[in-house]
């Protein structure tokens, strides 16, 4: 029973996880976060802090927004509006107040004649520049006959690729790349529990059932395992079994990844008090589509918080899957290595 309160108290973590950006952002009143959906700075207001914003971003004039700011989708700077930090706009960007820092743009950018940018303008599109806009610090811009990209509420940019070490353009590759990491986590997923649901369902229930031992046991499998494969990399003749161990310990990281991703998607589904219960199949896309989702967007916040919440997750998979020998047995609480008595 403890096991099953322990469980659900990640669970739990998990979701606040999810949800602590968009409350701790979701007014216009203060900065530092994540904002998802539409973000107005009303006339003559000023907030403080650094904010990224999932969606439309409009700053109404005499309006000051101190810190850094980035944008997945439009932006409109009003005359008179400024931006008091560094600017990273995916999407549409018109501006005709000021940017006191460096202006990393990829998409269609407008700069009105009262346009003033203090630092580096970089974008990745058509720039459109009236007369008597000013920018101070060097003008990049490539080619937008590339990628072509819709953005979430609106707004599409086209893109070539990073020709360079445009802070915009990094970022835009590292969202593309966690795109695609989302859409391979979901055919795996999608193969593994269409191929192995009893097993999927065993692996789950020793993660929901022994927390702690899992995630113990994970634990000490990644650090043997990356200890032992930089060892016999070290040695050539033997980095083949480095790879191998690498594979293996891999696999075993998605297996129990996903039977983490079905847990959660049972307890996000249970919320809506359905007349049919969902299907394994859908429980478990939806649950690696939200767990995988949210470990991507840590990774893109922050490198070190990604180390400490999502790491701690894979281990607590492998744990399991381990435990159960990859979901053929269920854990019953004896030697996780048994050994054959003596004759």
């Amino acid at each position: 029973m403890n096991g099953r309160r322990i469980f659900n108290l990640i669970v739990v973590a998990l979701l606040l996880l999810a949800l602590a950006p968009t409350v701790l952002a979701a007014d216009a009143s203060g900065g530092d976060g994540v904002h998802f959906g539409p973000y107005t700075l009303g006339a003559g207001e000023s907030v403080s802090g650094d904010l990224l914003v999932i969606g439309p971003v409009e700053l109404e004039s005499d309006s000051t927004f101190e810190g850094d700011l980035a944008v997945f989708g439009p932006i409109t700077i009003a005359e008179g509006a400024t931006v008091d930090g560094d600017l990273s706009v995916f999407g549409e960007a018109v501006i005709a107040g000021t940017v006191t820092g460096d202006c990393s743009i990829a998409g269609s950018t407008t700069l009105r004649d009262s346009a003033v940018i203090e630092g580096d303008l970089s974008v990745a599109g058509p720039l459109s520049r009236a007369e008597g806009a000013t920018v101070y610090g060097d003008t990049t811009q490539s080619d937008d006959n590339g990628v072509s990209i819709d953005l979430p509420y609106g707004g599409t940019f086209q893109m070539e690729g990073p020709r360079g070490s445009s802070l915009a353009l990094q970022l835009f590759w590292r969202i593309l790349k966690s795109g695609l990491l989302l859409i391979v986590a979901l055919l795996f997923a999608l193969l593994i529990v269409s191929v192995w649901p009893k097993e999927i369902a065993v692996i789950g229930e020793t993660i929901t059932e022994t927390p702690p031992i899992s995630f113990l046991v994970g634990l000490g499998v990644l650090a043997t395992a990356a200890i032992t494969s930089i060892l016999l990399t070290l040695t050539i003749c033997l980095s083949p079994v480095a790879f191998l161990i690498s594979i293996a310990v891999g696999i075993g990281a998605a297996v129990g990844w996903i039977a983490l991703g079905a847990i959660i998607g049972n307890r996000l589904l249970a919320l809506f008090n359905l007349k049919q219960p969902p299907s394994p199949l859908v429980e478990t896309l939806i649950g690696t589509f939200f767990l995988t989702a949210l470990a991507l967007l840590i990774n893109l916040v922050s490198s070190c918080l990604f180390t400490i919440i999502v790491w701690p997750l894979a281990a607590l998979g492998v744990g399991a899957v381990l435990l159960t020998r990859f979901g053929t047995e269920p854990y019953s609480g004896g030697p996780i290595f048994p050994t054959s008595s003596p004759s």
